[in-house]
C-alpha cells in the first residue's frame, strides 16, 4: 500500500507547528492505548499538550486519533494526509466540535496557501473538511476509545 508521508522540510515543519501540528512535539504517552489493541504511533503534538497518533500497523493506511490534554480523544481523520488537510484547511477544527453552530468560512491565508504548496496538496473546501471530521469522530467508539495512565478519555 502506498501511504502518504510528510515531506521533510524545515519551513513546512514551522508552518505545521503554527497550525498546532508540531512534529517536534510527538511523544508517546505513558500506557497510551485504544480498545482495539492496534498500535499507536505519535506523529505530532499541539501547544496545549494534545497528541496526534497514527493508529495501526505501519504497512497499512492508518486513521489519525487526537488525544487532548483535557481528557477527550477520538478519530479526526482517515489517514495522515486528511489530518494535515484538516489542521491546515480548518485551523479552528476543535471549535467546530465544541460549538454546535460554529462554522467560520474564510479565504485561505498566505500560511495555508504556502503549507498546501509545500505539501503538494489542494485543500478541500471547509465544508468537506468539516464533514470528514464529524464522520471520523462518530467512528471513534468502540474500537478507538483512548486511554492512558490517567484512565479512559471522553469522546471528542
Amino acid at each position: 500500500m502506498n501511504t502518504w508521508v510528510l515531506p521533510d522540510n524545515a519551513r513546512l515543519r514551522e508552518l505545521l507547528a503554527f497550525f498546532e501540528f508540531d512534529v517536534s512535539r510527538a511523544k508517546a504517552g505513558e500506557d497510551a492505548s485504544i480498545d482495539s489493541g492496534l498500535p499507536l504511533e505519535p506523529v505530532a503534538g499541539d501547544f496545549t499538550g494534545g497528541q496526534f497518533y497514527l493508529c495501526g500497523e505501519a504497512s497499512s493506511e492508518r486513521p489519525v486519533l487526537y488525544a487532548s490534554s483535557e481528557g477527550q480523544a477520538g478519530l479526526v481523520a482517515n489517514n495522515l494526509r486528511e489530518a494535515v488537510e484538516l489542521v491546515v484547511g480548518l485551523p479552528h477544527w476543535r471549535d467546530c466540535l465544541t460549538f454546535a453552530d460554529f462554522e467560520r468560512k474564510s479565504a485561505p491565508t498566505s500560511r495555508q496557501s504556502e503549507a498546501a504548496r509545500l505539501l503538494a496538496l489542494e485543500l478541500p473546501a471547509q465544508e468537506v473538511l468539516l464533514a470528514r471530521l464529524h464522520a471520523a469522530v462518530l467512528r471513534s467508539a468502540p474500537d478507538y476509545v483512548f486511554r492512558d495512565e490517567t484512565g479512559e478519555y471522553e469522546g471528542l
